[in-house]
């Protein structure tokens, strides 16, 4: 996204220099995570990502129960008209993949496994 954002606004775009930033931003996001001391604060939500797609709406009711606000018959409608009438897809469908971060992905598999651990998510097949 920022890499397509950065050729919209410049009329170019160094995807690999674009993988390196965002690589190392992750690595040290990561980390900060599992050593910040309030992880495991019940007052956290934590939402995975692949359960937040293959339900978002469950996903923020969720969250609705577990931050004690009113879940209505309109909330839930208006999410669902919402997501009906905005498909993510709509500009067009944008395939990731490893190329562009031009890096060792079982090596990336190996480093990323503690975060993946913590949060109960596996290693996306690949389509």
């Amino acid at each position: 996204m920022t890499g397509d954002l950065t050729e919209g606004l410049t009329g170019h775009v160094d995807w690999a220099e674009q993988a390196k930033i965002h690589l190392a931003a992750s690595r040290a996001s990561f980390q900060s995570t599992l050593v910040n001391p309030r992880i495991g604060d019940p007052r956290i939500h934590h939402v995975r990502y692949p359960d937040f797609v293959a339900d978002p709406v469950g996903t923020i009711r969720g969250f609705y129960a577990f931050a004690d606000l009113p879940w209505t018959a309109e909330t839930e409608a208006a999410m669902r008209d919402y997501l009906a009438n905005n498909k993510g897809d709509r500009y067009g469908k944008f395939v990731y993949g490893p190329d562009l971060i031009r890096e060792d992905i079982d090596a990336l598999h190996r480093e990323f496994a503690p975060y993946r651990a913590r949060f109960g998510l596996e290693i996306e097949k690949r389509k």
